[in-house]
């Protein structure tokens, strides 16, 4: 009876051991996972935008100090600088006057600088609009020989627009001028036989 007592008492004391470190377990469990782990979290999430960060950084840094080797030596720019003085009888200054002056030279390379500017000027107008399939200046345009080839002319689009202008004009002349045929062939198609309309061929526009 008495080992019976002992045996139940220790088998007690077992279970309330287990039950207290389960308990333990359990709260630990609880803190980590409401309390520890967003903080873990957040440290991840930092370090992983830490890292991404630098990584772009570096990665455009190489790639600018890969492009700056890459550009001719003709690409910089040489640059001039003249002092001008004058002194009187005296040796007194007089006058004083300076000027900065620098300019790009291509040397026989002109395809880096033109090809560059010229793309990058296309980039602004190959944006679509709502109401056409197609940008509004079409890669026809940019493909043309003339404007590629007057580009660095100053006035390129000016000597452009009024070719286009002339041209205009003389297809609207030649249209005005079939309009107004037809219609008078039109009136004289409904005129009697016996009349005979009064028509001026000269027909001129502007």
């Amino acid at each position: 009876m008495y080992k019976k007592k002992f045996y139940q008492v220790r088998n007690l004391r077992i279970y309330l051991t287990f039950f207290k470190s389960t308990r333990k377990i359990f709260l630990f469990n609880f803190v980590l996972r409401d309390r520890i782990k967003p903080k873990i979290d957040r440290i991840m999430k930092r370090n992983i935008l830490v890292f991404v960060f630098s990584f772009a950084i570096i990665n455009v840094c190489m790639s600018q100090s890969s492009l700056d080797k890459n550009l001719p030596k003709n690409a910089n720019p040489q640059t001039n600088v003249e002092v001008n003085k004058e002194y009187d009888e005296n040796g007194n200054l007089t006058r004083y006057d300076s000027t900065y002056t620098y300019f790009y030279s291509s040397s026989g390379d002109e395809t880096f600088m033109n090809d560059s500017v010229f793309i990058d000027f296309q980039k602004h107008f190959n944006q679509p609009f709502g109401f056409a399939n197609e940008p509004f200046f079409n890669n026809r345009f940019f493909q043309d020989s003339i404007i590629e080839k007057n580009f660095n002319h100053d006035d390129c689009f000016e000597s452009q627009i009024k070719q286009n202008m002339e041209m205009f004009n003389i297809l609207y002349n030649e249209m005005m001028l079939e309009m107004e045929i037809f219609k008078r062939e039109s009136f004289e198609n409904q005129t009697p036989t016996n009349q005979t309309p009064k028509t001026n061929r000269n027909i001129t526009f502007m």
